[in-house]
C-alpha cells in the first residue's frame, strides 16, 4: 500500500502497472490531485476503429491496482483503467470531466474511463459535476453504489455480464445511464432523478430491473435498436415527461409502475411482451400502440389518463381481456 499524505498534487500523471493500493494517509484529509493540462494521454478506443487520446492523473495499466479514498479535481479523465482488473473506490471527483450534452459522445470527457478490456470495479465514489463514468469497447465492469450529482452520467459500451447497480444519479446532463451495443448487462436498483432528458437508455438484450426514475424531461426508459430489446421489469417510473418508449424488435415490459407523467408507455414498433404493469394517472395517454407495432398486451392495469389506450385500426398488436382498462378520464 502506498499512502499519500494530505495536500495538493497538481500536474500529476502516474502510471500504475503493479498490484498496489494507492490510498489517503489520512482519510479525513484526502490528497487533492489533478492532471496536467498538456498531457500525457492514454489511448481510448470506441467501437473498434474509433480512437482518441485522453488525459489522466492516474493510469491503471494491466494490473489489479486499487485507488481508494483520494480526491480529484481539474480536467478530463482523472483515472483511466486500461487492461487488468483494477478497483476505483471511495474517492471524490470534483468537477472532473465534462457532462454529456448530446451528439456523438466525447469519450475522453469522463472522470473515470474504463477501456481496453479492463475488468474494473468502480464502487462507492462521489462525482460532483463533471463527466462521470465512461466504459468503452465492451469490457466487463462492475459500477456499484456511486453517487453522481449535477451533470455526470454512466455510459456507454459495457461487456456481457457487466453490472450497473445501486447508483444514485441526480441531474445528469442527458441520460442517467446509457448502455449501448452488446447484451447481458444488468442495470439494477439505481435511483435516477431529474435527468436533462432520459433516465435509462438501452440498445440490446439487457436486464433493466428495480430502478427508480423520477422527473425526467424526456423518457424514463428508452429501449431501441434493430435487434432483441431488453427485459424491463419491476421499475418505478414516476413524474416523468413519459415513462417508457419502445422501438426494439422484441423484449419484455413487465411489472413496472408508470405513474404521474404526461404519457405512460409508448410502443412505437417492435413486438414486446407487455404484461402486469400498472400504468396510472398519466395526464395524456396511458398506453400508446404504434400502427406497425406487434406488441402482446396482457394483465395490465391502465387507468386515470385522458386517453388510457391508443390502439389504431390495423395495428398488429393484441390486447386481451386480462387487462384492466378504465374509462378515459374526463377532467384530463
Amino acid at each position: 500500500t502506498i499512502l499519500i499524505e494530505p495536500g495538493d498534487y497538481p500536474n500529476t500523471a502516474v502510471v500504475v502497472d503493479k498490484d498496489v493500493t494507492l490510498a489517503a494517509a489520512d482519510p479525513a484529509s484526502p490528497p487533492r490531485i489533478w492532471a496536467p493540462e498538456d498531457g500525457p494521454t492514454a489511448l481510448i478506443t470506441f467501437d473498434g476503429p474509433v480512437e482518441k487520446e485522453g488525459p489522466y492523473a492516474i493510469l491503471l495499466r494491466d494490473s489489479e491496482a486499487i485507488v481508494s479514498g483520494l480526491r480529484f479535481t481539474g480536467l478530463r479523465s482523472a483515472v483511466h483503467a486500461s487492461g487488468g482488473a483494477p478497483t476505483v473506490s471511495d474517492s471524490y471527483f470534483e468537477g472532473v470531466g465534462v457532462p454529456y450534452e448530446g451528439g456523438f459522445p466525447e469519450f475522453d470527457r469522463h472522470a473515470v474511463t474504463v477501456n481496453d478490456d479492463a475488468q474494473a470495479t468502480v464502487i462507492g465514489n462521489t462525482f460532483d459535476g463533471g463527466g462521470g463514468i465512461g466504459v468503452y469497447d465492451l469490457p466487463v465492469v462492475q459500477v456499484l453504489d456511486n453517487v453522481l450529482t449535477g451533470g455526470p452520467d454512466i455510459c456507454c459500451d459495457f461487456g456481457e455480464t457487466s453490472v450497473v447497480s445501486g447508483n444514485t444519479i441526480e441531474g445528469a446532463g442527458v441520460s442517467g445511464i446509457a448502455v449501448f451495443r452488446g447484451e447481458g448487462v444488468t442495470v439494477d436498483g439505481n435511483s435516477i432523478s431529474e435527468p436533462g432528458q432520459n433516465g435509462i437508455k438501452t440498445q440490446g438484450r439487457h436486464l433493466v430491473t428495480g430502478n427508480t426514475v423520477t422527473g425526467a424531461a424526456g423518457f424514463a426508459v428508452i429501449a431501441e435498436g434493430e435487434d432483441d430489446g431488453p427485459i424491463v421489469r419491476d421499475n418505478v417510473l414516476r413524474d416523468n415527461q413519459a415513462g417508457i418508449t419502445w422501438s426494439a424488435a422484441s423484449g419484455e415490459l413487465s411489472a413496472n409502475t408508470v405513474t404521474d407523467g404526461n404519457n405512460g408507455v409508448i410502443i412505437v414498433e417492435g413486438a414486446p411482451m407487455v404484461t402486469d404493469n400498472t400504468i396510472e394517472d398519466n395526464e395524456l395517454v396511458g398506453l400508446s400502440l404504434g400502427r406497425t407495432a406487434q406488441a402482446s398486451i396482457s394483465g395490465n392495469r391502465i387507468c386515470g389518463s385522458r386517453t388510457n389506450i391508443v390502439f389504431p385500426d390495423g395495428s398488429g398488436s393484441t390486447v386481451d381481456d386480462t387487462n384492466e382498462i378504465c374509462e378515459d378520464a374526463t377532467d384530463g
